[in-house]
């Protein structure tokens, strides 16, 4: 069996803790099943196993009663690369088998190999002197028991890992230059990365220990850039950056906060009593109005020098801060239909 093949691959009498040690070894989201005879049977990917733990089922349980099998693949006759393009479009998968007629596993097309020759970009226009820095280090504890298994960039979403969603809304941009800040199941993260091949250019800040939201920024001293869009690894934007980097340049910011009008409707009666508990209103599950912070930033590089060497620090700190140093700190808003916070565990129960 080709080493590719046999990286991608899992024995369907296999337990599910082996096949998740599989897939943190060499960071996939997919494996291809197959019978003793190294035949296809079907695909176990990370969803199929998260599903599986959610439903009670033990890590000493056997795939086989928790892997697909209808799943996509190709023969070599049908096989070609338009027709890759388009599964890989429509069923919204990361990677097709190509079988053989005695269903014998004869390569494994991935995603991105496929993806990096189709891309097209959807603004031409480049935001000049911008690189990206997402934060990545954090446990992720609201998304347990998920991130368990997991770190949370990897956790998968429609498809796709989170990380890769985040990354797409910058390279829709022409924004392809990237720096990951990484602390839990770091090595993980890397196998991922390795394999993913993104079509970026990337490096990473590797934290000895967790620095908060903004503690690893110190260590960016980079004069390439002159602004930064900073952003957390579970927060998806739909707008567009240029605005928001014209939005920053036109304003002379410091610090632009991406930020989301939201409503929400209170659960309760809302009640104010006046002069001796008398009640002077009810009003009975108001509408709240009110500006959140999204998680995404545009930051002017020489801001980080505000940031302590080596101690856990915030962005809520940092942006205090800029502000007591009389820095120029706006907000750009957006819709509330424009964000998606995807740290939260409903996301992924719905």
């Amino acid at each position: 069996m080709l080493k590719k093949i046999k990286k991608n691959t899992i024995y369907n009498s296999s337990l599910i803790s082996k096949a998740l040690l599989k897939m943190e070894k060499f960071g996939l989201k997919t494996l291809i099943v197959i019978d003793k005879a190294e035949k296809y049977l079907g695909t176990l990917s990370d969803g199929d196993v998260r599903r599986s733990l959610i439903k009670k089922k033990k890590l000493s349980d056997k795939i086989n009663s928790i892997f697909k099998k209808k799943t996509v693949y190709l023969t070599k006759k049908k096989y070609s690369i338009s027709k890759v393009r388009n599964l890989f479009l429509k069923k919204r998968i990361d990677l097709i088998p190509i079988i053989s007629k005695n269903k014998k596993i004869l390569d494994v097309i991935n995603y991105y190999d496929v993806n990096k020759k189709i891309t097209k970009k959807r603004f031409s226009k480049r935001i000049p002197g911008t690189a990206v820095v997402v934060v990545a280090g954090g446990k992720g504890t609201r998304l347990l028991p998920y991130t368990k298994i997991l770190p949370k960039p990897l956790i998968p979403y429609k498809g796709k890992t989170l990380i890769e969603h985040v990354i797409n809304q910058f390279t829709a941009f022409s924004l392809k230059n990237f720096i990951f800040t990484i602390n839990y199941k770091a090595l993980t993260f890397k196998a991922f990365f390795q394999e993913l091949n993104p079509p970026i250019n990337y490096k990473y800040i590797v934290e000895k220990k967790p620095l908060g939201t903004a503690g690893s920024l110190r260590k960016i001293i980079s004069k390439k850039y002159k602004n930064y869009f900073v952003v957390t690894c579970d927060t998806l934007i739909q707008a567009d950056f240029n605005k928001i980097y014209k939005f920053h340049i036109k304003n002379n910011n410091d610090i632009t906060i991406i930020s989301a009008k939201i409503s929400n409707k209170l659960p309760y009666g809302v009640l104010k009593d006046k002069a001796k508990n008398k009640l002077e209103y009810f009003n009975e599950k108001p509408l709240v109005k009110y500006t959140v912070n999204t998680g995404m930033y545009l930051i002017k590089s020489e801001i980080f020098k505000l940031i302590p060497n080596h101690k856990v620090y915030n962005m809520n700190e940092l942006i205090l801060k800029a502000q007591s140093f009389g820095k120029n700190i706006s907000l750009y808003k957006i819709k509330e239909k424009s964000w998606r916070d995807l740290g939260k565990i409903s996301t992924f129960e719905k």
